[in-house]
């Protein structure tokens, strides 16, 4: 039976069929290989995704579209333009801090990158960056929204293997603050080399302008995650909140928010939303069947059997991630390999909060690199480059996040500072 699962997602992947589709048919043709009955798949399917967390996901899906037709993620980005614009590779910079700050909203890495990206490349270019170059900055900064609250990959993690969002939000938040600023240095070096041009600073009364109109958007995260860590509402309601946030500044305080732009943004968080609780659903029944087939406990007496230094596991799951994100989205990868590798961690003694955040940094990777690449994909479209020239322009990027990942593993108080500073 497993061997027709792999040879059915290979025939499908080949073909070309949809990821969900793919893997919820080659476990079905598996079943029925087996004469294992049908008639409990659509409670599994259904099951996947009956969760209270995962409400979430739609929630802050809708905060993120809002923000963009709201005007909200503009005002984001004159901020990190305050902040970093003024130094050498300034736009590029500007363009991460940005991304950082929309990512603590939206939870997603694609919005992220064609929200941005969409303001952020054109402006890069007219200043005379390589458009292969302001891709790549784009796509690598639109990959830091699984390193920061409220990430959907992080909840959907910490449903998948039961530890706190909340804990997972501090955990992630250091790491994701080290890889941003890691990129900001790949930013300088090659701007300071190619001699891009440097942005002025604004004088004190715009800057003092732009700080109030923003002050507000900025704010929201500090409601979203406080909100989580203090006790007062949950992942789910977090979400909820979020939307009427920026729902209420949006329409009364920047009064640039109408109806159509409403039913635009409701229109494509559904879209999106749907997209990413079907992979969920289908990825839930592959999940169970490889339970079915005891594959989470071959695997874990394996390794633990022939590896037994903690520190080379991590390595060693890290080059196995970098093969699967060649294939599979975050998600997927999330729903599927995870709970063959907990029984793993947990003989190991592995932290379960360090290896999710290993896996949302190797996932970056994934999202920036052919063939999963939706970043690269995003980001290229809107510069009008080659896929060729903007994935090897990202390549640098690509290194300096493995470079992150070794000083987690090695040090794995960067993932544990911030949770141990707020035990739950």
């Amino acid at each position: 039976m497993i061997w027709i699962l792999l040879i059915s997602i290979v025939v499908l992947f080949g073909l070309g069929v949809p990821v969900a589709i793919a893997l919820g048919s080659s476990t079905i043709i598996a079943l029925m290989a087996g004469g294992i009955r049908l008639d409990d798949i659509p409670n599994r399917l259904l099951g996947g995704v009956d969760s209270f967390i995962l409400m979430a996901i739609p929630f802050f899906m809708l905060t993120g579209q809002l923000m963009v037709e709201g005007g909200v993620a503009r005002r984001l980005i004159n901020f990190a333009e305050l902040l970093v614009g003024w130094l050498p590779g300034g736009l590029g910079m500007a363009t991460i801090a940005a991304s950082v700050e929309f990512a603590d909203i939206s939870g997603s890495c694609t919005a992220d990158t064609a929200a941005i990206g969409s303001i952020m490349i054109p402006a890069m270019k007219k200043r005379g960056y390589l458009p292969s170059f302001a891709a790549a900055v784009q796509a690598a900064g639109g990959s830091l929204g699984m390193l920061f609250p409220p990430a959907i990959s992080l909840i959907i993690y910490a449903t998948v293997t039961n530890t706190s969002v909340g804990r997972l939000f501090l955990s992630s938040i250091v790491p994701g603050v080290m890889t941003a600023l890691s990129f900001m240095v790949v930013i300088f070096f090659i701007s300071r080399k190619r001699g891009y041009p440097v942005e002025p600073f604004p004088g004190m009364k715009q800057s003092w302008a732009i700080i109030k109109d923003g002050i507000l958007a900025l704010f929201a995260p500090v409601i979203i995650l406080g909100g989580i860590l203090t006790g007062i509402f949950t992942p789910t309601e977090s979400g909820v909140v979020a939307v009427i946030y920026v729902l209420l500044i949006s329409i009364f305080v920047y009064k640039s928010l109408d109806w159509k732009k409403f039913k635009r943004s409701f229109i494509n968080a559904v879209i999106t939303s749907s997209m990413v609780v079907f992979i969920i659903s289908n990825a839930t029944l592959l999940g169970w069947f490889l339970v079915t087939q005891q594959i989470p406990q071959q695997v874990s007496l394996f390794l633990v059997n022939t590896i037994h230094n903690p520190y080379v596991l991590l390595i060693g799951l890290q080059l196995l991630l970098l093969i699967v994100h060649s294939v599979l989205e975050t998600n997927t990868t999330i729903i599927v390999i995870v709970p063959i590798l907990l029984p793993v961690l947990s003989q190991m003694g592995i932290d379960p909060y360090l290896f999710g955040i290993l896996l949302m940094m190797n996932s970056a990777i994934g999202i920036i690199l052919p063939p999963i690449g939706l970043n690269l994909y995003i980001s290229s479209g809107i510069a009008g480059v080659s896929l060729e020239k903007a994935a090897i322009a990202v390549i640098p990027f690509a290194l300096m996040i493995i470079v992150d990942i070794l000083l987690v593993i090695f040090f794995p108080q960067l993932v544990s500072f911030l949770p141990n500073l707020f035990p739950s």
